[in-house]
């Protein structure tokens, strides 16, 4: 007996058995967070831009968002032909990085940045990072980047050799340029504006910089630099600074802190190397620890205790800088403080360090002078949470009672090789 004469049953024809139902969407917003979460993984977000003309758009502008050239070992010059046929993945970029890499152990030198002429314009790139370069001689070479970065706003240099001079010719080729970062700079030289400006002979930081990021070992680059800002055409604008810099020579920023802190300086962060580099004569601290007094109008401000594995660190002096740099505070309008310790390369480190410090000064410094809108102290760093709970409760009562202090720390369980 057939199916179909069977009482109660219907035969349906093949051609309705085998329409195929069509599959749940996921929301647009749910693909973009699958990407975005992938953002820096290269190889998965290149089969991502395969799968769909929707995941292609989100995927391609995390994949071309940051774009780094190796001019030692890169074809670069093939990766400009491809920039100049391809605008839509050229209108993606919005950091370039240039990098020529040190030869190992070949080279005490870096390697001079050759004429960019293979690279085509980069109408939307805002952030230029300059790797390991030696841009000393700004009469040879030219360093009219314009043509190429017109919108550029933002330069990073970063491990290399450079002149104060190199930086007003970019200066001068980015009027729109706002913020500067000056990353491990062996040497920074000091010489006249270029003869190749017109004006008066003056080298000068650009006229729209609001944010100065300054990360460096040597005492000499950060008085250099103190001294170039001094000359800020308009101070006013200078919002935000970042000073990373030995212990022994905080002071040199003082020239930033005296002109900058009056006026519009809104958000200060410092960075104290402990790293002693051999200089046993400076375990005595100097009386002229950099003093912050002059910072008036800050809104926030950070202070991190930079360790190191394998290095030696005597503390007395480290914490004496820090102790004196935090009793200097005398913002009325500061809003949030933040104590922290860092290790190598962003590692988290023990707050032990930390609770060396005078906190009964702290305490009587926040509540003597008047903070009256400070609203967060953040305690960070790697450590039992509990303890050090217990440790501020005792040392600070009355800033623990005002519910003041946060702590962001880091499980003391965890290896020291956590990454970064």
């Amino acid at each position: 007996m057939s199916a179909a004469s069977c009482p109660g049953v219907t035969s349906t024809p093949a051609a309705q058995t085998s329409s195929e139902v069509p599959a749940p969407k996921l929301l647009p917003e749910l693909f973009d967070q699958v990407i975005d979460h992938l953002h820096d993984d290269i190889p998965a977000l290149t089969r991502c831009a395969l799968v769909s003309r929707e995941w292609t758009s989100t995927a391609r502008y995390h994949r071309f968002n940051t774009l780094k050239v190796n001019l030692r070992y890169d074809d670069y010059t093939k990766l400009g032909e491809v920039l100049s046929a391809s605008p839509e993945i050229r209108r993606l970029v919005r950091e370039l990085w240039i990098t020529t890499p040190w030869d190992d152990m070949e080279t005490l030198t870096s390697p001079y940045l050759g004429p960019l002429t293979w690279l085509p314009v980069m109408e939307a790139t805002e952030e230029l990072v300059l790797k390991d370069h030696t841009l000393e001689d700004d009469e040879q070479l030219d360093y009219d980047f314009r043509p190429y970065l017109p919108a550029l706003k933002r330069v990073h240099f970063y491990a290399g050799r450079l002149g104060v001079g190199v930086i007003d010719l970019m200066s001068g080729s980015f009027p729109d340029m706002d913020t500067l970062r000056l990353t491990q700079i062996g040497r920074l030289i000091r010489m006249p504006r270029s003869r190749r400006r017109s004006g008066p002979q003056v080298v000068v930081p650009p006229p729209r910089l609001h944010t100065l990021d300054f990360q460096n070992f040597c005492p000499t680059v950060l008085t250099f630099t103190s001294q170039w800002m001094a000359r800020h055409p308009n101070a006013n604008l200078l919002s935000t600074l970042h000073v990373q810099c030995p212990f022994v020579c905080t002071r040199e920023a003082q020239p930033m802190f005296d002109l900058f802190g009056p006026l519009r300086l809104h958000s200060l962060h410092i960075g104290i190397l402990t790293w002693m580099d051999g200089h046993k004569e400076l375990h005595s601290a100097p009386p002229t620890t950099a003093s912050l007094k002059p910072c008036t109008q800050l809104r926030e401000f950070s202070i991190t205790i930079q360790m190191y594995d394998g290095v030696t660190q005597e503390w007395p002096p480290v914490l004496f800088h820090v102790q004196r740099i935090l009793q200097s505070l005398s913002s009325p309008v500061l809003e949030k403080l933040t104590i922290a310790t860092r290790g190598s390369f962003g590692k988290p480190c023990p707050v032990d360090i930390i609770q060396e410090l005078d906190w009964n000064a702290i305490q009587d410094t926040l509540l003597g002078k008047h903070f009256p809108i400070l609203r967060t102290i953040v305690i960070k760093g790697k450590g039992d949470r509990h303890a050090l709970t217990a440790f501020v409760k005792e040392k600070c009562p009355e800033l623990y009672g005002r519910g003041l202090i946060r702590f962001l720390s880091i499980p003391s369980t965890l290896d020291w090789s956590l990454d970064p």
